[in-house]
């Protein structure tokens, strides 16, 4: 792994603990996100079912070769206890200052672990529509 991508993983990637120290590191975060993937599709109790151990092998090994690797969102969040592995939102703006700020509210949440998102105008009333 090159000295710049090593860092890089350091800085935002590789979890750490209350004191900022780092605590895993590239075969620990991609055995945490494949057991965690495994958990998704198997159910709780991955490592008891013999289908989802071979697909966390699959997936970790895939990312430790660097065969595929997921989006930032994952290796961010993905085995912590913000679990947010999607990396694209489009947020419904409803049409009063209430749900335009709950809108605004949620993309901050969203753009803090890391996702991107997309507003949806479509239900705001026309322009020059009478307002109370």
């Amino acid at each position: 792994m090159q000295p710049n991508t090593l860092e890089v993983l350091k800085a935002r990637y590789f979890l750490k603990d209350k004191e900022g120290n780092i605590c895993e590191d590239w075969d620990g975060l991609c055995k945490r996100t494949a057991n965690r993937a495994a958990e998704g599709v198997i159910g709780k109790h991955p490592q008891l079912d013999p289908d989802a151990l071979a697909m966390a092998k699959k997936f970790r090994d895939m990312q430790f070769n660097r065969e595929f690797l997921a989006n930032s969102p994952v290796y961010f969040n993905i085995g912590t206890k913000h679990e947010m592995g999607s990396a694209c939102f489009i947020l419904p703006v409803g049409d009063s200052i209430r749900e335009i700020y709950a809108a605004v509210r949620n993309g901050a949440i969203i753009e803090k672990f890391g996702g991107g998102i997309g507003m949806g105008f479509g239900t705001l009333r026309p322009e020059n529509a009478m307002t109370s």
